[in-house]
């Protein structure tokens, strides 16, 4: 076997695992918080695939209750956000690495970008944390395995840093509010005496 046949059989054997998988930059909590421009906590009313215009991708529009508004929506709204990808009423399924799924019932936490009017979870699962209840509350969790993780510089960022598991809502809402709020005052440099 020739070097560049062991090369391209190497390189071919790990096409699966790169096709499974999607790549974003992993921020830092307080850096999530200042790129989202909606942050809320709600539970999913439905789900529909559609086919979108011009290119004919399938993506799922998911509406959402509202029932904590941290920031871009307010308590009691309902809005509408969009994955890539989903389950078209012909049977059609066209499947996108890394994008979260959504179920009719389900509680997230989800810090969404906005663009062309159209909201979206940030870092696809990255920006979907998913609720449970636990003792009269709730807790949360990222489940992105699908991903791949860079920082901002394009270095690989270990998994384990961007593991959220078993968070209080009311602790991941108190440091949301905290961020904002820091976000909403002057820098020092700005304030003058």
């Amino acid at each position: 076997m020739t070097m560049r046949t062991c090369l391209l059989s190497l390189a071919l054997a790990f096409v699966p695992l790169v096709a499974r998988a999607s790549i974003v930059v992993a921020l830092l909590e307080p850096e999530l918080i200042a790129v989202a421009d909606t942050i809320v906590f709600g539970e999913v009313l439905h789900t529909r695939a559609v086919v979108k215009a011009p290119r004919g991708a399938v993506a799922t529009e998911v509406v959402l209750q509202v029932y904590q508004g941290l920031r871009g929506a307010r308590d009691g709204e309902v809005l509408t956000l969009e994955v890539p990808g989903g389950r078209l009423s012909s049977g059609l399924v066209a499947n996108s690495a890394g994008a979260p799924t959504f179920t009719p019932g389900e509680m997230v936490f989800v810090f969404l970008t906005t663009a062309g009017g159209v909201r979206r979870p940030y870092g696809l699962a990255y920006g979907v944390l998913r609720a449970r209840p636990d003792r009269g509350s709730w807790v949360l969790r990222r489940d992105a395995s699908d991903l791949i993780y860079w920082d901002q510089s394009g270095a690989p960022v270990d998994a384990a840093l961007t593991r959220l598991e078993d968070v209080p809502l009311a602790v991941l809402a108190d440091r949301v509010r905290r961020r904002l709020l820091e976000l909403s005052l002057p820098g020092a440099h700005e304030v003058r005496p």
